[in-house]
């Protein structure tokens, strides 16, 4: 073949190589760029200058005319690409968005390569772009998903673990944001008498995505709700039962239904783009309200976005009525098994005093109980016991189990383990459907234990705690006696025996439930342990302080069980009785000390 034929068939191949390349790269919509660097002038193909929103007539060829349509966030990384590649005789690559004359906004990647002269000098880059906005649209929602599934853990995370319901509630603002708004508040419904106004709401959280608009929203919170008209959204949300959209811009919407005033001006600064207010709902009434909002330049609440707060929304309503359901409950609760327990009688040289302190949940309050009585003989009755149960069904069951063992006892002079037993068979009597614990302590004393100075103390236990004497010198007996027997409500006929032990004066004798003691990061025996070494540091206090001291070392910040305790100083009879013992308190009916 000849040198001319070859020259021929390389040239038909070169085209034919071409014309693959340009069908390729059409194919794949990609567009080509040729800037020039000595002449400034910028080249691009037709479809180039389709993808960046312009036409062969409008497109000036020049850098500016690529400026002008970056992305006013990505301008100063891609000029700052740009250069270094032109300085380093190197490759460009960058991916940016680009805001088309509509406004609307598209994902570019681009790459290119720069030519240098045989001076070492860039005359030229020559690259190639195209639009990605689909695929970056795509791992945005994959993102977006991901984000939301986070959220929802996060948020039953902190609505489940968190046991002030108001306060796990108030959290959601900085949860939401930001992803699912650029700001949020939150309110709640304080006087359901007044849900549909807003004089019965109270916003109790908020938060700015950006640091610097925190206070600005802050003070915005503090005064809107004063200056919301009554057809304001926030009123219109009250009685929504799903989302409410505000229409348009939503600093224009909203600021049309609020008077004039500061925080008419806060909101014109915040700027909210879009904003949807949704209702807490819970059992058919509204509790509360999530106001959701985006910055001046944020998107509208997409349908994922809606349907997450949705849920969000009503995990939040449930989660806060249940708070104020079990708060209510708890209240009643407490109420009653306060009620039911009475002032302690002051007898002779005896000072008693009782404890009681809730439960930190309200699932948690309702069966333990003390009381002190005097027999009609004289002798001082301690009862402590804990009813099973802890809801206000337990709280009724321990007033009526508390009554028997209190007629019972105060009736007659019968022995701890005789009143005990007695109580037992009533209790199957009456029908009373529950087992509890109880401790009945007697301190009683004839007139040889008088002039000796001394007190006899007997016991009888249906499966309590021990109960412990506290001596002067710190020592600490914990009077277990010979055991404990059945609770109430097994067994009536049980056998119910009985121990006794002689007290000198000015020990103290404490009876207490099993809350004191019983914790889920340590087993019953070391609780114990740690009630008689916290017994011996608090020697020698004065008996009030010494029980209120007790109760806040044993127990933690917010109690898992209640706790009821008795104490009882036995201050010495050769003298005068103390003032801090306060005046003797005895019936009319009962001798001034058991030994009379």
């Amino acid at each position: 073949m000849s040198a001319e034929a070859e020259l021929a068939l390389d040239a038909e191949d070169g085209d034919a190589q071409r014309t693959l390349l340009e069908l390729a790269v059409t194919a794949a919509g990609i567009g080509t760029f040729d800037w020039d660097l000595i002449t400034g002038t910028l080249g691009w193909d037709e479809r180039l200058v389709e993808i960046f929103g312009y036409d062969p007539d409008s497109f000036d060829q020049t850098i500016e005319g690529f400026n002008v349509r970056l992305h006013p966030e990505d301008l100063t990384a891609v000029t700052q690409l740009l250069q270094e590649a032109i300085d380093g005789c190197g490759d460009y690559e960058a991916e940016y968005r680009i805001v088309l004359p509509d406004r609307g906004m598209r994902w570019i990647q681009a790459r290119g390569r720069v030519l240098c002269d045989e001076a070492g000098d860039a005359v030229r880059l020559l690259g190639a772009a195209w639009d990605i906005t689909a695929r970056r649209s795509a791992q945005e929602d994959a993102d977006a998903a991901a984000r939301r599934a986070e959220l929802l853990t996060r948020v039953a995370t902190e609505l489940t673990e968190q046991l002030d319901a108001e306060q796990a509630v108030a959290h959601l603002a900085r949860l939401v944001v930001p992803t699912l708004a650029d700001w949020c508040i939150v309110t709640l419904v304080e006087d359901h008498a007044r849900a549909g106004s807003l004089r019965g709401l109270r916003d109790v959280a908020s938060w700015h995505a950006d640091e610097a608009m925190r206070p600005l929203l802050q003070r915005y919170t503090a005064g809107r709700l004063a200056a919301m008209m009554p057809d304001a959204y926030l009123h219109r949300a009250l009685t929504a039962t799903g989302p409410v959209l505000i229409p348009g811009d939503a600093a224009q919407s909203v600021r049309a239904l609020m008077h004039p005033g500061e925080a008419a001006d806060l909101l014109a600064q915040l700027a909210p783009r879009h904003g949807v207010l949704l209702p807490l709902r819970a059992r058919g009434r509204t509790v509360g309200l999530l106001s959701m909002y985006s910055g001046p330049h944020g998107r509208p609440f997409s349908a994922e976005d809606l349907a997450t707060a949705q849920e969000i929304a009503a995990r939040a309503g449930l989660t806060l009525d249940n708070g104020r359901l079990f708060g209510q409950q708890r209240d009643l609760a407490e109420t009653l098994q306060r009620s039911l327990l009475t002032a302690p009688p002051e007898p002779d040289h005896l000072q008693v005093v009782v404890r009681y302190t809730p439960a930190a949940r309200a699932t948690q309050i309702g069966g333990d109980w003390y009381d002190a009585f005097l027999q009609p003989g004289g002798a001082t009755v301690l009862v402590i016991g804990d009813v099973a149960g802890h809801d206000i069904a337990a709280a009724a069951q321990m007033g009526q189990v508390r009554t028997i063992v209190r007629t019972l006892g105060a009736q007659t002079n019968r022995r701890p383990a005789a009143l005990l037993r007695q109580a037992d068979q009533v209790i199957q009597t009456l029908q009373v459907d529950t087992l509890a614990t109880a401790l009945v302590a007697r301190l009683e004393q004839t007139p040889a234990e008088l002039r000796r100075g001394v007190t006899r103390l007997r016991w009888s236990n249906a499966g309590h705690p021990p109960p412990m004497v506290l001596h002067p010198d710190g020592r600490v007996a914990v009077l277990t006696g010979q055991g404990h027997d059945l609770l109430l409500g097994v067994q009536p006929d049980t056998p119910r025996r009985e121990a006794q032990i002689t007290l000198e004066r000015e020990v103290i004798v404490l009876l207490y439930t099993d809350g004191l003691i019983e914790r889920r990061d340590q087993s019953l025996d070391e609780g114990l342990q740690r009630l008689q070494h916290t017994l011996t540091e608090l020697a020698g206090r004065e008996l009030d302080d010494l029980c209120d001291d007790l109760l806040a070392s044993m127990l933690p910040d917010r109690p898992q069980d209640d706790v009821a305790l008795v104490a009882v100083r036995l201050h010495p009879q050769d003298s005068p009785r103390p003032a801090e013992a306060g005046p003797t308190r005895i019936p009319p009916n009962v001798p001034a000390h058991p030994a009379s």
